[in-house]
């Protein structure tokens, strides 16, 4: 009786079934990448918010006047130390995009006085603030949120406890 037929047949099952572990394997790797990716870029931007946070908390309790004057949307790139009013400056109001400021990250704060988000519902001494980091991946296809992932915090500020500058 001739098996070489059978052997052969036997050899292509064998190598189609490798493949087939090997092409799932590598999906798995390529996957686990892509989170692993994603999740140090969420972890970033938590960063980034905190450091957007810390600075609006520093800001209002060394210059409470500065603080007040501020109001509306700021692009808040890492090289800022403060807030300006010169539009189209990394540290500067927001004209239509911040863009990347933060590498492939965009961040951004809100700042509204007299917010009627915050407890008593317009009070001047109360101010809300809202730090915004996005970015994109490739998980990001739609050309109208080309930054689709972000994170953001916000919290209402007072005046209170603040010391009157002499």
């Amino acid at each position: 009786m001739n098996n070489k037929g059978q052997t052969l047949i036997e050899v292509l099952v064998a190598l189609t079934i490798g493949v087939l572990i090997l092409t799932s394997i590598v999906t798995a790797v390529i996957s686990a990448l892509s989170n692993a990716q994603y999740t140090k870029n969420q972890t970033d931007a938590n960063t980034y918010v905190q450091e957007a946070m810390d600075f609006i908390k520093s800001l209002r309790n060394t210059d409470y006047a500065t603080f007040k004057n501020l109001s509306g949307n700021y692009c808040f790139a890492s090289s800022c130390t403060s807030l300006n009013s010169t539009i189209g400056d990394p540290c500067g109001p927001k004209s239509v995009s911040c863009g990347q400021n933060i590498g492939v990250f965009v961040r951004e704060i809100q700042v509204i006085q007299n917010s009627i988000s915050c407890g008593q519902g317009g009070n001047e001494n109360e101010t809300d603030v809202k730090a915004t980091v996005s970015w994109s991946d490739s998980k990001c296809t739609s050309s109208s949120n080309l930054y689709c992932h972000q994170v953001s915090a916000e919290s209402c500020f007072s005046n209170f406890g603040i010391q009157p500058t002499p």
